[in-house]
């Protein structure tokens, strides 16, 4: 049971960090103009 919460709970974690990644990605790699 831990190890399935665990890997849920990782896949869900890259998930929003993708998410976030993706929306601030251009603005956070890109130089503040």
């Amino acid at each position: 049971m831990r190890d399935y919460e665990s890997q849920v709970a990782a896949e869900r974690s890259v998930a929003e960090g993708r998410e976030r990644r993706h929306r601030r990605g251009q603005s956070f790699m890109l130089p503040p103009e």
